[in-house]
């Protein structure tokens, strides 16, 4: 079986009951999916829900919202589960939403990631798969995303210090964190090559390279679905390439919104570099490659996962939703260990032609 597609939500049959994953965010499309499930005629069979709050407490975070939005389906007080995702120490959320996960009685979960920070996202499918769940995600793309074009070129202009790089989204770095499902089957004898997505908080891959200090930085780059933002790829490697003065850089490239080609692009990765190399992995991009890099690390339990949580947030982060999309697996662990086994023979069928290409060489 092939990873699954991304379609339109709207071709996405809900068709036995099923829990709902939603949580308390900032941004507008959060609210997507409750308006979405609104004209549909099988909104009903949501039947349980999670309602998570993010810690440390922001006020921007529309808890009213979604309260409202769960009541709107008919989900009452007692089917909601109410938990804590703390981003400064996240270790008590993962047995938290496994105790959740284990108290309900659907098969189905539908985890909204439209509001999600990177690190929630990982982990809650982390569990999920560990669990079994046939999960469907359910993404919401925003109408418009911060900065824009001419925001991004009035900041850089105005910045005081010419040698001093704006951040932009995000600010600062708190710490970076891991959690126990996240941390790393091997030890920590060989070399590390860390590798990351850059985004316009240049911020992140210098702590992450300062903090870590790895022998090597693998820096994915991510190319936008839509031609009007495709300026910010180039806008974003700006940003970050004072990093190549600390470090040696490998820098790659996939979509922010095509998954499978970022599970592609990492196990490329893995391929380059697992043999001299630990491999630590940050999520720092889209909330689709998120996604690719759950897959990616529960192909590879070897793989160890960090995240740099930031301090603050901008005041205009993205506004509206546009598209609403799906991904649906009807069985997130089989999904994923099947995609290892074509992963594993791909490699095999390699190592095959190079041992040929040896005989052959070896007999002229």
């Amino acid at each position: 079986m092939d990873l699954p597609k991304i379609t339109k939500f709207s071709q996405v049959d809900i068709d036995s009951p099923t829990s709902l994953v939603a949580v308390a965010g900032f941004e507008d499309r959060a609210r997507a999916i409750f308006e979405e499930f609104s004209r549909r005629d099988d909104a009903s069979l949501i039947s349980s829900a999670t309602s998570i709050q993010y810690e440390p407490f922001n006020s921007r975070n529309n808890i009213n919202a979604l309260k409202k939005g769960l009541s709107s389906l008919g989900i009452s007080d007692d089917s909601t589960q109410s938990m804590v995702f703390d981003r400064h120490d996240p270790n008590s959320f993962e047995s938290d939403f496994s105790d959740f996960l284990d108290s309900i009685s659907e098969n189905h979960v539908i985890l909204d990631v439209s509001g999600m920070s990177k690190l929630l996202i990982i982990i809650s499918l982390q569990i999920l798969a560990e669990k079994d769940f046939s999960v469907t995600i359910y993404y919401a793309e925003a109408d418009k995303y911060h900065p824009r074009e001419d925001e991004y070129t009035k900041k850089l202009q105005s910045s005081e210090d010419s040698d001093r790089t704006p951040a932009f989204l995000t600010n600062g770095i708190y710490d970076i964190v891991t959690t126990r499902g996240l941390s790393s089957a091997l030890g920590s004898d060989q070399s590390m090559v860390v590798v990351a997505f850059p985004t316009f908080n240049h911020q992140e891959l210098m702590a992450l390279t300062s903090e870590l200090s790895p022998a090597q930085l693998v820096s994915i780059q991510g190319s936008p679905r839509m031609e009007k933002n495709q300026w910010r790829k180039e806008s974003i490697r700006e940003l970050n390439e004072g990093v190549e003065s600390h470090i040696q850089v490998d820098w790659r490239e996939t979509s922010t919104f095509n998954y499978r080609q970022t599970v592609e692009v990492l196990n490329h990765v893995y391929e380059d570099y697992s043999d001299k190399y630990r491999i630590v992995l940050a999520p720092t991009g889209s909330k689709l490659q998120t996604v690719g890099c759950h897959l990616f690390k529960y192909q590879h339990p070897d793989i160890q996962v960090v995240y740099p949580v930031t301090r603050e947030f901008s005041e205009t982060y993205s506004e509206g939703w546009d598209n609403t999309w799906g991904i649906v697996f009807e069985s997130l662990d089989d999904a994923i260990i099947t995609e290892n086994e074509k992963y594993q023979q791909k490699i095999s069928n390699l190592r095959s032609k190079i041992d040929e290409m040896n005989d052959t060489m070896d007999s002229v």
